[in-house]
């Protein structure tokens, strides 16, 4: 969306906006887990370092209390 907003490319923005709202409200609803907060897949309690990418893709803020290390 970036991308296509910023060169001018042609492209359903729209519709893309309404697809990321969908995935982004499903994955904060089901993707984390009261044990271990975060989980990498909707059905089981599993980590792995796909879940580092999250702040850097800016798909969570990492200051976000969700994303604090349980000490």
């Amino acid at each position: 969306m970036r991308i296509a907003r910023e060169r001018g490319l042609p492209g359903d923005i729209v519709s893309w906006m309404a697809a990321r709202d969908r995935s982004y409200r499903q994955i904060m609803s089901r993707g984390w887990r009261e044990r271990r907060r975060r989980s990498s897949t909707l059905r089981r309690d599993v980590l792995d370092a796909s879940i580092l990418l999250m702040p850097l893709v800016n798909f969570i803020s990492p200051t976000d209390p969700r994303w604090a290390i349980d000490t």
